[in-house]
């Protein structure tokens, strides 16, 4: 909220109007918003640096995570799998 304050009284400082002001402010918060929403999600399809996960079931996995009974909880496996 300080934020958009700020971005609007800095904005009405320039432009001298409070339409403008804003119409800039509303503008840049809703951009500003949908490129998080579009970075995030292009962060999430990238697989690159993750490791591999597999299903937590043995049961000294369960134990040495506190799971319950059937749990299909998918955990990084405490060595890396060799692939290929």
């Amino acid at each position: 909220m300080v934020a958009i304050a700020l971005l609007a009284g800095i904005t009405y400082y320039y432009t001298g109007n409070a339409g403008e002001a804003t119409v800039i402010t509303i503008l840049f918060n809703v951009t500003g918003t949908i490129a998080y929403y579009g970075l995030e999600r292009l962060w999430d399809a990238i697989q690159w640096g993750r490791g591999k996960t597999v299903p937590a079931t043995s049961q000294e996995d369960r134990d040495s995570l506190n799971l319950p009974p059937g749990s299909t909880l998918a955990v990084t496996p405490r060595h890396p799998i060799e692939t290929g």
